[in-house]
């Protein structure tokens, strides 16, 4: 045999048995080597103008201990309406009381999307789910039909008004999973032509009874969420899946405008509450979407808590988490 092949031989088994060991290095370590970990699922938050508020706050807090990556998207912007440089609606779009003119409205619900920067926002920031936050009124002139104003001289917030309807409508139409609430619950309602009553004393006065502040507290140096509760209407609901029961008790709540369902909409009503004899919707959803959920209460206060310990009122946190969890993929 030749001293090349003699050399060949012994560098194959050599090569052999380094494999070998290796192999064997690997098996043993396998067991100490920690899978690599799956990158957390993202959920934005709706552009608003002032993070500063509880929602916010406490829908961030929600989310991260979701186990969620989360940031607040940039404000969607329409060429119909006018803006100042700091993404203001301009006064010559609103009205004396701060709505957005009828025509300006009009126009954002006719184009929608096409002349917005709303596919470009969901473009860059790869959205997969969004969560619209509580807030202050919406402008009844994006209502279908339209109304005047009735709101009883609460504030307006036309740039969201902008903004979420034209990222909600988007999202709808491209099957983007969402979790709207409070406000957020009634501009799904806007966009899928359910009913706002804008004012519950006044709606409540015209029909001669008295309203009894089930779903706000009155104004008071100590005013704080109200509670109520919940009946649940469909077993085969993402709202009776997460609550996991046929009532939710003493959820925490806060607006003064609700949503009534109509033969017209086009959201089915999993969740309500009677008061005075009047349903009002508190849960609805989106049919033939993945994941398209309103809530008229603040399963987020659950989970943050309120600064004076009185989280114990509300229904339970777990499954406050489980609305969260669920949007985010969980």
């Amino acid at each position: 045999m030749s001293l090349l092949n003699i050399r060949k031989k012994s560098f194959d088994a050599l090569f052999a048995l380094c494999t070998l060991c290796a192999i064997a290095f690997l098996a043993a370590c396998a067991g100490r080597i920690p899978a690599a970990q799956a990158k957390p699922p993202v959920v934005h938050i709706a552009w608003r103008p002032s993070t500063k508020s509880d929602t916010y706050q406490s829908v961030l807090l929600a989310l991260r201990n979701a186990g969620a990556d989360t940031t607040m998207l940039p404000q969607v912007r329409s060429q119909d309406i006018l803006y100042n440089e700091n993404g203001m609606v301009r006064e010559e779009c609103l009205t004396k009381k701060g709505m957005i003119k009828l025509e300006y409205a009009q126009k954002i619900r006719e184009n929608g999307e096409k002349r917005s920067n709303v596919a470009e926002i969901v473009r860059k920031n790869k959205i997969k789910a969004v969560v619209f936050t509580g807030g202050g009124d919406i402008s009844p002139s994006l209502f279908n039909p339209p109304e005047e104003e009735q709101n009883a001289g609460e504030s307006f917030e036309p740039e969201r008004d902008v903004s979420d309807f034209l990222l909600m409508e988007y999202c709808l139409e491209h099957d983007i999973p969402i979790l709207a609430i409070c406000r957020g619950m009634q501009m799904l309602a806007v966009i899928t032509d359910g009913t706002i009553v804008q004012d519950f004393s006044l709606y409540y006065n015209e029909r001669g009874q008295t309203y009894d502040n089930m779903h706000r507290q009155p104004p008071s140096e100590n005013q704080d969420y109200a509670v109520h509760d919940v009946a649940v209407t469909s077993a085969d609901s993402i709202f009776r899946h997460i609550v996991g029961a046929d009532a939710l008790s003493r959820v925490p709540s806060w607006h003064h405008q609700g949503v009534l369902q109509t033969e017209k909409s086009r959201f089915v009503t999993t969740g309500y509450t009677v008061t005075s004899g009047i349903p009002l919707v508190e849960a609805m959803e989106v049919p033939g979407k993945k994941f398209a959920l309103g809530v008229q209460f603040h399963p987020e206060i659950v989970v943050s808590g309120n600064p004076e310990g009185k989280e114990k009122e509300f229904f339970d946190y777990d499954t406050a988490m489980r609305f969260f969890e669920a949007i985010a993929g969980k």
